[in-house]
């Protein structure tokens, strides 16, 4: 977990956990060496709200807290993870404003999504995928078109990725899951009605889950047999999505690419057979 983009896009703090929230994430450097007396009395709230804030995030004690924000300091010495407070598009601004706006939101997107990603994890998915015949896709909305591309990918070094934008196929697939099905769900919140009602199909056949989800403590990332986590700052920017849609693309990328690397020459060989054809290429 990376207690910076969890606290930030945390959705269930009360009033006085966002003043904790925003007074940490304003003078992170100087909370490492503050006691939680003293972080209370600068942040204007009781030893004890500080300890509820640490334990909503799934931390034990605020010493445990502190311990980690000093491991992340060093990372986030040259990137502000508030950055994106100012990035909705706003009606004054210029067309150059917004190719600024959405360029910072999309790099700084894949930057911290970089810096959630379990390699271990990650590369023990890619292994799951490549020792699969067939892969079944999950995603409703935003991600519709992120399930779409993988599946695209996918089929292309020979695997029979499934996915239908429909949910109602989407539901079938689920219901006739079983113990080899391997399943990529993907939802930013983690707690989408309609994904929840496949991940318990899921569950209840016995498929492996994957889930891509948000930095956050969700229905889907307990459920799920593996997680790999994105980050995205919707709950402060809100233009179609962007940055989680972005976060989940590059996710899926490392996935395929992952794959493609750990039996280069078959895949590679699939890869130029789905190759569509260009003007003077020889037949």
């Amino acid at each position: 977990m990376n207690i910076l983009l969890t606290i930030r896009e945390y959705k269930k703090f009360t009033e006085t956990e966002k003043h904790i929230r925003d007074y940490i994430l304003k003078n992170k450097e100087n909370v490492t060496s503050m006691s939680i007396y003293e972080l209370a009395d600068k942040a204007f709230v009781s030893p004890s709200s500080i300890t509820r804030f640490c334990h909503k995030i799934g931390i034990d004690s605020f010493k445990s807290f502190r311990i980690g924000l000093v491991k992340e300091i060093n990372v986030f010495n040259h990137h502000d993870v508030q950055s994106f407070s100012n990035m909705s598009i706003q009606p004054e601004d210029t067309p150059e404003t917004v190719i600024d706006k959405i360029t910072k939101v999309t790099l700084q997107s894949i930057q911290e999504t970089k810096m959630l990603i379990n390699e271990k994890d990650l590369i023990e998915v890619a292994k799951l995928l490549c020792r699969s015949s067939s892969i079944e896709l999950y995603g409703v909305g935003e991600s519709d078109i992120v399930a779409l591309d993988a599946a695209i990918k996918f089929n292309r070094i020979g695997k029979k990725a499934q996915y239908n934008s429909a949910y109602t196929m989407q539901r079938i697939t689920a219901l006739n899951s079983d113990e080899n099905s391997v399943a990529i769900v993907i939802s930013y919140t983690g707690e989408t009605p309609e994904i929840m009602q496949l991940v318990e199909y899921l569950k209840k056949n016995d498929a492996t889950i994957i889930a891509i989800t948000g930095n956050t403590k969700n229905t889907l990332s307990e459920i799920a047999d593996y997680n790999l986590f994105i980050s995205s700052i919707e709950s402060t920017y809100r233009t179609g999505a962007l940055a989680s849609r972005t976060s989940m693309l590059y996710v899926m990328d490392l996935l395929y690419n992952v794959c493609i690397s750990m039996e280069y020459d078959r895949f590679m060989n699939k890869i130029s057979l789905t190759r569509v054809p260009q003007k003077g290429d020889k037949v």
